[in-house]
């Protein structure tokens, strides 16, 4: 059996994996053997999961308030839209072999993947 190092993009592109399918490739990775213990892999999955669940509850939020005023509803939409280009952002990040911490959530990710 031979080993072999994972090369540097392989890595990057494991880490936009994490940000594809909400927690599912993240709590892949952490159940297999070659991501698991990898740091970078395991910061994009921790910051991934957290990202997602607060990304669910905005949408949530939304839906339990779209029959508000017209502010609300703005607001809301607002905040859907950053959400949006915030995943984005995560994703060329961890392309680009950067581990870019988000407030809170980036700092509880990096405690956790160490």
């Amino acid at each position: 059996m031979t080993d072999f190092k994972r090369s540097g993009t392989t890595r990057a592109s494991d880490g936009v994996c994490c940000y594809l399918a909400g927690i599912l490739f993240p709590i892949i990775f952490f159940s297999t053997a070659p991501y698991k213990s990898d740091r970078f892999i395991r910061f994009h999955s921790f910051q991934s999961i957290a990202f997602t669940l607060i990304w669910v509850a905005v949408i949530n939020s939304t839906r339990l308030l779209r029959d508000q005023t017209g502010v609300v509803a703005t607001v809301m939409a607002g905040a859907w839209v950053g959400f949006f280009i915030t995943w984005i952002l995560l994703m060329i990040k961890a392309y680009k072999g950067r581990t870019f911490k988000l407030p809170l959530i980036g700092s509880l990710a990096y405690r956790w993947a160490e």
